[in-house]
């Protein structure tokens, strides 16, 4: 049976994120309309509570859980803002809420989630570490698993960006956003679908982690034996299975940039736009600025800036770089 979501699911996971996450700005930008070609919006997701959109889900699921689930606590796998995003939609609810999230995770998100009073566990290299060792505590100690993507719940709540984006924009006819295990991009193709909103959405992956790409090329999914990028938010060596499903159902287009290019987003981000943002919300800009498929294309776009949780060393390197002579 095919798992579905109905704009009613969405609508619901909106009521939750009005009572208890902002509505993060959409901003025009000049600078990158005029170096892509296009009219580009920037969804500020760098605002939200937790600074990045994972809150959106994390909170839905969250929400979502009986009473009995509640009590039983609950754990969930991150490399970093859903670790954040159940901290914080626990703490909301009162749940005890533990995260195990990969050694080498920005020391920042690690001590964001324990400020919000989440149990940290370090373990694994990866994500798909993090979230195997989850699987276990969760079988052992009888907590409530929460997945970073591959959920329905999860997948409504991320589809609420796209119900703020259409009441600002509503002639927006690309969505542009990053994919880790795609949980973002199938949000948002679903909402687009179920109010027959005629808009494409385009997920970009880092070179060195492209697990959907070589998914779709494959036409399964499948699990990349190694993995390595800047962008610890979207370090994912398989895609989740609804996502693979949804990615394919609704025709996601999925780029790939390197770090290198990343990094230089994240670069032009804080010279042009002023903002600080981390690798992984780098990833749609640095499309816009180099794939040859975005350029020139004279579209209005909304490029996701999925998180501002960006570590002090890596905020040194583009602020160095930012100032550079002619970076």
């Amino acid at each position: 049976m095919t798992a579905n979501i109905t704009l009613q699911d969405i609508q619901a996971a909106r009521g939750l994120v009005q009572k208890h996450l902002l509505r993060t700005p959409l901003v025009y930008s000049p600078e990158f309309s005029a170096a892509s070609g296009n009219q580009v919006y920037f969804k500020l997701e760098c605002f939200q509570r937790t600074h990045a959109f994972k809150a959106r889900g994390a909170l839905n699921k969250v929400a979502s859980l009986s009473q009995e689930e509640k009590e039983c606590g609950v754990i969930a796998a991150s490399s970093g803002n859903h670790a954040l995003g159940v901290a914080y939609a626990s703490r909301l609810l009162g749940i005890q809420a533990s995260v195990v999230m990969p050694v080498r995770a920005p020391a920042t998100k690690v001590e964001q989630a324990k400020a919000f009073g989440a149990t940290v566990i370090l373990h694994g290299e990866t994500y798909d570490d993090a979230l195997a060792h989850a699987r276990l505590l969760a079988q052992e100690g009888g907590k409530v698993i929460l997945p970073s993507f591959d959920d329905l719940k999860v997948i409504a709540g991320q589809g609420t960006i796209a119900l703020e984006v259409l009441e600002d924009l509503p002639d927006v006819a690309l969505f542009l956003g990053p994919i880790g295990g795609g949980g973002l991009v199938s949000g948002l193709s679903v909402a687009l679908d179920e109010l027959k909103h005629p808009a494409r959405v385009v997920g970009v992956e880092a070179e060195g982690a492209p697990c959907m790409l070589a998914s779709l090329q494959a036409g399964e999914r499948l699990k990349l034996p190694k993995i390595k990028t800047i962008a610890d938010g979207i370090a994912v060596q398989q895609p989740g299975v609804l996502n693979f499903d949804f990615v394919r159902r609704y025709g996601v287009e999925v780029l790939t940039v390197s770090d290198d290019q990343i990094f230089m987003g994240m670069v032009r981000m804080l010279g042009e736009m002023r903002l600080a943002v981390e690798p992984a919300a780098a990833a749609a800009p640095a499309a816009l600025l180099f794939d040859d498929r975005l350029i020139g294309k004279g579209l209005n776009v909304c490029c996701i800036i999925s998180g501002g949780n960006i570590s002090q060393a890596m905020l040194e390197q583009v602020v160095k770089r930012n100032q550079a002579p002619n970076k």
